[in-house]
């Protein structure tokens, strides 16, 4: 019944007919080329820690498999656990640095360090508390020896 309606539908069908007959016209000219670059490579897990020179290991390749060609070696490492542990040092510095600069200006800070101690504010549960500062300094050192080790 509303002429505008059917104006708009017959300007969508037309739109969407042109569309398509552009998008035929414009794919006639595209040909598919194939990459010319290949790349061969082969990853290979769990090799022991101790292997740590590429010769054994191109060694190792022309020994089982004398028909391929090995060209280069190269290790990977898994670094997510690096990464997290970073992130948890730079989160124990950052809380070090808070505290030290709260402690100038209030003085010595005591805080329950187990998870719930939040939860549970009574002086009463058991929590310890230990200085912020050196908590914060220990936790630190010890992410940190372990994100070098």
């Amino acid at each position: 019944q509303d002429r505008l309606l059917w104006l708009h539908s017959i300007f969508a069908l037309i739109y969407f007919i042109l569309t398509i007959l552009c998008m035929a016209h414009h794919s006639v000219h595209l040909e598919y080329r194939e990459n010319e670059k290949v790349a061969r490579t082969l990853m290979v897990t769990h090799i022991p820690k101790e292997i740590t020179d590429p010769s054994l290991i191109i060694k190792h390749f022309h020994e089982a498999y004398p028909s391929c060609t090995v060209t280069n070696v190269q290790f990977c490492f898994d670094v997510r656990k690096l990464m997290k542990l970073d992130v948890e040092r730079r989160k124990a510095m950052k809380g070090r640095l808070y505290f030290t600069t709260k402690a100038q200006k209030e003085g010595k800070i005591m805080i329950k360090t187990h998870p719930c101690a939040r939860i549970f504010c009574c002086r009463f549960c058991g929590f310890e508390q230990v200085d912020a500062e050196q908590y914060y300094g220990e936790l630190e050192e010890k992410l940190t020896d372990e994100f070098n080790a």
